[in-house]
């Protein structure tokens, strides 16, 4: 099963696409790398509605430029989904994590996607992480985390999180390809008896990120 996380920047689509265009230039990359499952971040309304099987709802800030869902689309119907409020405080937006949970193929599956706070607040990163592990702790099925987690590759909140999820038998993905710029912020952490191969960070022309790509066998 390959899976992605791609965080779209809307704030690229609106200053340089269409809804419609950018709506296929993203359909077509997603089929071009066989991609069974995709958590997306800052996603506008506008796009969300383009597509047919997505699931999650939006943050709102009323009247705000930082409204956006936190969606993940596939090609197999979710058996069930819900979207969960993350600590905010002094970070100002309000963080959310999509979780939906899949059966592919016969083999049920959680997908967890989120975007998490920048990496100046470390304290609320630290809240964050807790909340992300207490929704991990609900079920104990195989788990998928991705996102844009704003976390730098030497960082202590990096080290700290894969620690604490190293205590629910979740590991990290290994990658050593920038996502943003020259900084690794987007992550994938997986149940630690599943194997995963073939990753890959792609570049394109849809963000200034890149796609975080991986197979995943459960």
């Amino acid at each position: 099963m390959r899976i992605s996380t791609f965080n779209v920047q809307n704030f690229y689509l609106k200053e340089n696409e269409n809804i419609d265009e950018y709506y296929n230039k993203l359909s077509k990359f997603i089929k071009t790398y066989s991609i069974d499952i995709i958590g997306m971040q800052e996603v506008v309304k506008e796009l969300y509605n383009k597509f047919d099987k997505i699931i999650g709802k939006p943050r709102m800030i009323i009247n705000s430029k930082y409204n956006e869902y936190n969606p993940i689309y596939s090609k197999y119907e979710a058996v069930r989904e819900k979207t969960y409020h993350l600590p905010v405080l002094n970070s100002f937006i309000p963080r959310i994590a999509t979780v939906a949970v899949y059966n592919a193929n016969g083999k049920i599956i959680r997908i967890i996607n989120t975007h998490l706070a920048l990496y100046k607040y470390h304290f609320v990163k630290r809240l964050e992480f807790k909340k992300l592990i207490k929704i991990i702790e609900k079920e104990n099925i195989p788990t998928i985390l991705i996102g844009d987690l704003n976390l730098r590759k030497e960082s202590s909140d990096l080290k700290y999180f894969k620690e604490e999820l190293s205590k629910i038998d979740m590991k990290l993905v290994e990658n050593t390809s920038s996502t943003y710029k020259n900084e690794i912020l987007d992550f994938v952490f997986v149940s630690k008896y599943m194997e995963y191969k073939n990753v890959k960070v792609i570049g394109n022309k849809l963000s200034d990120h890149k796609a975080l790509i991986c197979d995943i066998v459960l």
